[in-house]
């Protein structure tokens, strides 16, 4: 004879109740006028918000989470979350707080047009290189299609962590080109800001400018420039490595600046603005068109980056020290553009020419210019000079 489950829930449900109220009161409490529940359940404590203030609804809630536990203790089963589901808990918990969450809102809506609301056991590593592909087939790069799935990643393992599925599937991720170098020329980047709307024009500029990314541009507040010292501060929070960058602003970054204070005026915390709001898009139509009208071909926002940086070593401007003005953490990233400039290299090709020329090749066993040459090469190697193991012959010999 078999407990339907509704049931089943409601026995459960009530047994949990009685068993609480019997000495510990009630197991959800208010803060800040919002029920939360508060479960002791196989040792450890669930501590959550309901989401109501109703305490009829979040009573139901609780006991509703309290049969769920025992379920999953007493018959294995687990409580079964939908896709749609795990996206809202996740992004409450985490995707909120991302540095990419202008990006990551967009990318979760069509993740959710594709996947659908299916239960989350069914969604397999098979489905999700069919997502991979279809985002492949829309025009989207490896690198982008990769973004989507580590989306995929952190949601999965969170719903993992809130033990609504038993394990992971593995996410298929496709082999990024990472040596993508694109620059423009002067005469082509002010063929672009010319065609570009006012706003996206003083941006890009600015970015030709400081080499910043996009999000320090966008994120840019007057509080974190100093234009009587003539540097701008990202905080560590905003920085992608992690740490305060110091940007040194030149003569056209200072003007650009001064542009923007003109036409923004002092309403604003903001450095850039549109129609009064700070700007947080930059890859738009009018971006598309802009390069387009340009003659300027597979061309993005980051890219004026790459552009800032290709300039600077056909410049001259050493590698160590452009990769601390563009704040990369590694040395192999600013490598990237050595090939751009051949003077820094080739200044030091003669070098080798010249050392022969001036005798040094010679090898010193044969043409020792003194006695002290040799002496020397004993004390270089660690030897005594009176254990070198070298006859030093009179030179009339």
């Amino acid at each position: 004879m078999g407990i339907h489950r509704d049931g089943l829930d409601r026995v459960v449900a009530g047994a949990l109740r009685c068993q609480q109220h019997g000495g510990e009161g009630m197991p959800i409490f208010q803060r800040d006028g919002i029920w939360w529940l508060d479960i002791r359940h196989s040792g450890r404590r669930i501590r959550r918000t309901t989401g109501t203030a109703d305490k009829q609804a979040a009573q139901e809630y609780h006991d509703k989470i309290k049969a769920e536990l025992w379920r999953k203790e007493r018959i294995g089963e687990r409580p079964t979350a939908t896709w749609a589901q795990a996206v809202t808990a996740w992004w409450k918990a985490k995707g909120s707080k991302h540095k990419s969450v202008d990006t990551d809102l967009p990318r979760l809506r069509l993740l959710t047009e594709m996947l659908g609301r299916p239960p989350l056991p069914n969604i397999t590593t098979s489905l999700l290189h069919q997502v991979r592909g279809e985002l492949l087939d829309a025009g989207r790069s490896e690198a982008t299609c990769n973004r989507y799935m580590a989306l995929v990643s952190s949601i999965l393992h969170y719903a993992h962590e809130l033990e609504w599925i038993p394990a992971v599937p593995k996410i298929p991720k496709g082999r990024e080109d990472n040596a993508r170098i694109r620059w423009i020329t002067r005469e082509q980047a002010d063929r672009l800001v010319a065609e570009l709307p006012p706003h996206l024009a003083l941006m890009a500029e600015f970015t030709l400018q400081t080499g910043l990314r996009r999000a320090n541009v966008t994120g840019l507040m007057w509080s974190a420039v100093d234009l009587g010292r003539r540097m701008a501060t990202v905080d560590p929070e905003d920085a992608k490595a992690g740490r305060a960058i110091g940007v040194p602003l030149n003569d056209k970054a200072v003007k650009i600046l001064r542009e923007a204070r003109s036409q923004n005026g002092h309403s604003s915390d903001y450095v850039f603005l549109y129609n009064g709001e700070p700007v947080k898009r930059t890859g738009t139509a009018a971006w598309q068109k802009a390069c387009t009208r340009a003659g300027i071909e597979n061309f993005h926002w980051h890219d004026l980056r790459h552009t800032w940086a290709s300039w600077h070593v056909m410049a001259g401007t050493p590698l160590h020290s452009l990769q601390k003005l563009g704040s990369w953490r590694s040395y192999d990233m600013v490598l990237r553009y050595a090939h751009l400039s051949h003077e820094h290299v080739a200044e030091h090709a003669q070098n080798l020419e010249d050392w022969t020329r001036s005798g040094h090749a010679k090898h010193p066993m044969h043409e020792a210019e003194s006695a002290n040459d040799l002496i020397n090469m004993g004390w270089l190697t660690g030897l005594e000079p009176a254990t070198t193991g070298i006859t030093i012959r009179d030179s009339t010999d």
